[in-house]
């Protein structure tokens, strides 16, 4: 068995750390817009109920619908989008989620809408 040295070995463990994961959870009433600003790293949005449009940067739209999940590289502002149904046109009341503070390492709740609806 071949011997590695403590300094070798701090070194591997360093390059092999994984940073803490953040959390959020955010939910969209009908007639609402949540934005999120970029963050420096990859993102996975897994859509557990509901319908909408999900715009990652400046061009991607992608509807969704339940059990749906992407995934997005580093560095792009991201936001989820439900129209009503009445009225898929008329403009969205948005909730900019880079205006909410949260605590180091709690999981991050956004609500845009009525909380109450879901």
């Amino acid at each position: 068995m071949a011997r590695i040295s403590r300094g070798d070995l701090d070194s591997l463990i360093a390059a092999l750390e994984v940073s803490f994961v953040k959390l959020s959870e955010c939910l969209v009433s009908q007639g609402w817009r949540l934005t999120l600003p970029a963050v420096d790293a990859p993102a996975i949005h897994y859509n557990i109920a509901g319908m909408g449009r999900m715009i990652i940067g400046t061009n991607r739209r992608s509807h969704w619908s339940r059990i749906r999940w992407s995934s997005y590289r580093p560095g792009r502002h991201f936001c989820l989008e439900v129209p009503t149904d009445q009225q898929p046109s008329r403009p969205l009341n948005t909730l900019e989620g880079h205006s909410k503070t949260f605590d180091p390492g709690a999981v991050r709740r956004f609500v845009a809408g009525d909380d109450a609806a879901r």
